[in-house]
């Protein structure tokens, strides 16, 4: 029947009884030595593991370990991790977040958009456009009612020199979905909208107020006619 035998632990050096059945390749007398082991550091395993290393993504220190545990780690330390996930700087954090284009100075957001190309983040379970953050970090708040034009006409781009506020008509005026009907200087009927034009109340568009006289007579008057022909 065996019994336990000495081993020298491969870690610390150390002296320690084990069954031989337990024993592998290599001897560690406890689970802290076979983790030192692990993460390769020096001079314990006597740089007998291969080591790796990459920049944090936040500070910029490096990250030490084995290459599996290091691949996986994108932080040094749970400070740098909580700050990166916690977005309290948000020019820093979109600036780390872009890939920036030589040719036209863009700033393309890498991360989640809204399915038609705006870059958005979620801060504290709200979300946010990171063109708006960009242009509230680089040049103050958006005054109230305005919306920010991409001067670049780039909607994943976060450069705040390719960001302008203005108003919902100016921002409508420059794309290139609704500006055929803004540009036009007459109604369908010929009217024109410098005499006639009034906005809608709902603010949803503009409509000629000579169209709108004419159709409520004619509403009238057809209602006349068919009370008329009831009698």
């Amino acid at each position: 029947m065996s019994s336990k035998q000495i081993y020298s632990c491969s870690t610390c050096g150390s002296k320690f009884l084990q069954w031989p059945s337990q024993i592998g390749s290599r001897q560690f007398c406890s689970k802290s030595c076979y983790s030192e082991a692990q993460r390769g550091k020096e001079p314990l395993n006597k740089g007998k593991k291969k080591l790796a290393e990459k920049p944090c993504e936040y500070c910029g220190e490096t990250i030490f370990g084995i290459p599996s545990s290091v691949s996986r780690r994108k932080y040094c330390s749970k400070a740098c991790a909580s700050k990166a996930l916690s977005i309290t700087d948000i020019g820093d954090y979109i600036k780390r977040h872009v890939k920036k284009i030589d040719d036209s100075d863009c700033w393309l957001w890498t991360g989640s958009n809204n399915g038609v190309g705006y870059g958005e983040i979620r801060i504290k379970g709200k979300k946010f456009y990171t063109h708006r953050l960009s242009y509230e970090w680089a040049k103050g708040k958006i005054p109230k009612g305005y919306q920010i034009d991409h001067l670049c006409r780039v909607p994943a781009c976060c450069n705040p020199d390719h960001l302008e506020a203005v108003t919902p008509k100016v921002n409508v005026n420059r794309g290139n979905t609704a500006k055929p009907h803004f540009i036009k200087t007459n109604c369908i009927n010929g009217h024109e909208y410098a005499k006639f034009e009034y906005k809608r109340n709902d603010g949803k568009g503009r409509n000629c107020a000579e169209c709108v006289r004419n159709a409520s007579r004619e509403y009238q008057r057809r209602k006349r006619a068919k009370l008329l022909a009831c009698r």
